[in-house]
């Protein structure tokens, strides 16, 4: 069942936005429980913008609006079909861009995180592509034993990032 026709952000939207410090760009994410799961984790640790690079929109349906509590519809949600139309814009606004892989040569403990700041995360299955992975200022891990749900990890790495602007400011 599809909830009312989601609006998404526009491209051009992206200039518009007056405080883009955290992005989330996820890449042809499949799982719609995982897309709902994210935007309920973004909105919980202050995402501006969630982009979803896909050849398709992706359909918001009552079941990812269900696993977002409702929450995709308050974060702007932007598609673009590829990584090429998107980046040019990013680097004129100087946005750090960042890959989360698990072969990534960064841990994410050991970082200094700047603002404003893309974290990338890839499908599912796939991680990452290299195409995207070639845009990336730094690719970065969280030291498993293994892969580990993209949710989840997105879950971690957001709350990294809180933790370490927490202990700037005490």
């Amino acid at each position: 069942m599809i909830v009312k026709k989601f609006q998404y952000t526009s491209v051009k939207k992206i200039y518009l936005i007056k405080k883009l410090r955290q992005i989330l760009l996820l890449e042809d994410i499949n799982d719609p429980n995982n897309l709902g799961r994210i935007a309920r984790i973004s909105f919980g640790f202050n995402v501006d913008l969630i982009i979803i690079i896909k050849d398709k929109p992706i359909e918001i349906t009552s079941a990812i609006e269900r696993s977002s509590t409702g929450l995709i519809s308050l974060i702007p949600v932007m598609h673009v079909k590829s990584i090429k139309d998107l980046f040019p814009i990013l680097r004129c606004l100087k946005i750090n861009v960042w890959g989360s892989s698990i072969k990534g040569f960064d841990n994410i403990r050991h970082i200094n995180i700047k603002k404003p700041l893309i974290i990338v995360f890839g499908n599912e299955h796939l991680g990452i592509t290299y195409k995207t992975l070639k845009c990336c200022d730094k690719i970065i891990s969280i030291p498993t034993k293994h892969s580990i749900n993209v949710a989840d990890a997105i879950a971690i790495f957001l709350y990294e990032i809180f933790r370490y602007q927490k202990n700037i400011e005490l």
